[in-house]
C-alpha cells in the first residue's frame, strides 16, 4: 500500500513544474517519515490525550538531531497520508483546541517497522 502513495502526485495539475520536481524528490523520503511518525506515536502512547503533530515532531527532532521545523513540516504532510492508509487515527476532544493522533497497534509490518 505504501507504493500506491508514491504513484499519486502530491501536486495540482495547475502547479508549476518546480512543484512536480519537489514532489518527486520528496517521494523516496516518505517511508522513513512514515516509520518515524509511527514509532513516535507507538512509543509515546497516551491513551487519554494522544499526541499532537508538534509533540511528534519534537520527539523525532530530539531522537534524530534534525531541525524541529523540518520535522514539523514533514509530520504535518504525512499524518493525513498515514490516516488514509489506516495506520493512525485522530479524535476531536472538545476540551482541547489541537488534534490528537493515535496509532493502530497492529500495523508495524505495513509501515515497515
Amino acid at each position: 500500500m505504501v507504493e500506491m502513495l508514491f504513484d499519486i502526485p502530491r501536486t495540482h495539475r495547475a502547479d508549476p513544474l518546480t512543484s512536480y520536481e519537489a514532489a518527486e524528490r520528496a517521494a523516496p523520503k516518505r517511508p522513513w517519515w512514515y516509520r518515524e511518525v509511527y514509532r513516535a506515536l507507538r512509543d509515546h502512547d497516551d491513551p487519554e490525550y494522544g499526541n499532537t503533530a508538534k509533540s511528534i515532531a519534537s520527539r523525532i527532532a530530539e531522537r534524530t538531531g534534525r531541525n524541529y521545523f523540518e520535522c514539523y513540516h514533514y509530520v504535518q504532510r504525512v499524518l493525513s497520508e498515514m490516516e488514509r492508509c489506516h495506520w493512525i487515527f485522530r479524535k476531536e476532544i472538545r476540551s482541547r483546541k489541537c488534534c490528537p493522533w493515535w496509532c493502530y497497534q497492529d500495523k508495524e509490518s505495513e509501515v515497515g517497522l
